[in-house]
């Protein structure tokens, strides 16, 4: 299993900012959190359409009404995460822990 990258919070809400342009206006980028240590994160209401998160750990992540739709969730961990209203429409979770 490849080792986790730990995302410091200023990080994490740059990613998400760069990836809103790349949703909003087609400049930024896409976000790429792919193994990232996202355990216990604040990602409510937050937008991960088409996001890479293959391989994160969210466990306990709060990502109630998060919009992962089209988010890569390949081998996620979302144990303990809260997922009420979160938008999952074509994520993919093959192997995620749920």
């Amino acid at each position: 299993m490849k080792e986790l990258r730990k995302i410091s919070k200023e990080e994490l809400k740059e990613v998400l900012k760069s990836h809103k342009n790349w949703l909003d206006y087609k400049q930024g980028v896409k976000a790429d959190l792919s193994y990232a240590d996202l355990c216990d994160a604040i990602l409510c209401h937050a937008n991960l359409g088409g996001a890479n998160l293959t391989g994160a750990d969210l466990l306990g992540a709060n990502l109630g009404d998060a919009d992962l739709y089209d988010a890569n969730l390949l081998f996620a961990n979302l144990e303990s995460a809260d997922l009420c209203d979160a938008i999952l429409c074509h994520a993919n979770l093959g192997g995620a822990n749920l």
